[in-house]
């Protein structure tokens, strides 16, 4: 079974543009993460970065003009087909990296500790040298508009960008529904 698979042009032009221009606006509610990231092997390097929590633990904290998880799920669903019957989404979040002087790695991690049944839509809005990596070092470069769906738990970590001012993603954890 493969443990990924990369998706690109995933949305229709239409939707990744307003994706784009939301996340990168002015007007998006960015929060900080901590100065130290846990668990991270960078720890001597104060980062920061920003999420926007859409969905946590199944339970929505929306504030944006675009109902980001709706349109990348209603998506998702139409590359599966009739293989489900729909998603069950554990957790949901936009991220913005800021621009580093060297590509750092973030930590290797779960998304969530205590659940092995989930797989991870990542869904990567801009171009950039950043992206995600696999505990066995294989790399997946941020490209705009590419989906990179993580079947089952596999640890993986954040790879910062050298090249963009800001990189921007989603990250949606979910389970499949089967009738």
């Amino acid at each position: 079974m493969k443990q990924f698979e990369v998706i690109d042009n995933f949305l229709p032009l239409y939707d990744w543009d307003k994706f784009n221009l939301s996340l990168s606006s002015d007007k998006f509610p960015w929060y900080k993460t901590p100065a130290k990231i846990p668990h991270n092997p960078i720890q001597e390097k104060e980062y920061h970065a920003f999420t926007h929590n859409m969905i946590m633990q199944g339970k929505y904290r929306f504030e944006a003009d675009i109902d980001y998880v709706d349109v990348l799920m209603k998506r998702l669903k139409e590359i599966k087909g009739t293989q489900v019957k729909g998603f069950e989404v554990i957790r949901a979040k936009a991220n913005m990296f800021i621009q580093t002087e060297e590509n750092l790695g973030l930590g290797l991690h779960y998304d969530i500790m205590d659940n092995d049944d989930y797989e991870t839509l990542l869904f990567f809005v801009n171009e950039n040298n950043g992206g995600v990596e696999f505990e066995d070092k294989t790399f997946i470069r941020q490209k705009e508009n590419r989906a990179v769906i993580i079947y089952g738990r596999l640890k993986h970590q954040t790879i910062t960008q050298t090249d963009a001012r800001e990189r921007y993603n989603v990250n949606i954890n979910y389970k499949e529904l089967h009738e």
